[in-house]
């Protein structure tokens, strides 16, 4: 018989436990070695409540890992940003920060149940502190 309130078989983790178990070094070192000018992202996901209340439905969460353009920087390739006539002002950005990028420039993957993005070192478009306030879904002429 199906029991509808049976435990899920694996522990449902919040952004903020993915975050802190993705940017184990250590942990991520062994699973990932980026091996070009390359950037490795922990896909952004949208929250389940918004800031207002509303509850969104489990399509648009699940949607949004294909249709989002933010990242958290997980890993940085070798030699990413080592061109100083590229970059006279330095890297674009730092190992941490949340980056915005265009959605067709990345490769979608899962590592260890953990939505990432392999991205091409020179196509972060900036770094932000809040990515929950930017809306990448907007069109103009909506």
């Amino acid at each position: 018989m199906f029991n509808l309130f049976r435990k899920p078989k694996t522990p449902i983790m919040n952004q903020d436990e993915l975050i802190k178990q993705a940017l184990d070094v250590d942990h991520l070192s062994d699973l990932v070695d980026l091996r070009s000018r390359t950037l490795l992202l922990q896909i952004y996901k949208v929250e389940e409540v918004t800031r207002g209340g509303i509850i969104m439905p489990s399509s648009v969460i699940d949607s949004s890992k294909f249709d989002n353009r933010i990242g958290r920087v997980l890993s940085i390739g070798p030699h990413s940003y080592d061109d100083i006539d590229y970059y006279p002002s330095g890297p674009l950005c730092a190992v941490g920060e949340w980056v915005v990028y265009w959605r067709h420039d990345a490769s979608l993957l899962t590592i260890n149940k953990i939505d990432c993005a392999i991205l091409p070192a020179n196509k972060v478009m900036f770094a932000t502190k809040m990515p929950e306030l930017i809306d990448t879904s907007y069109h103009v002429g909506k």
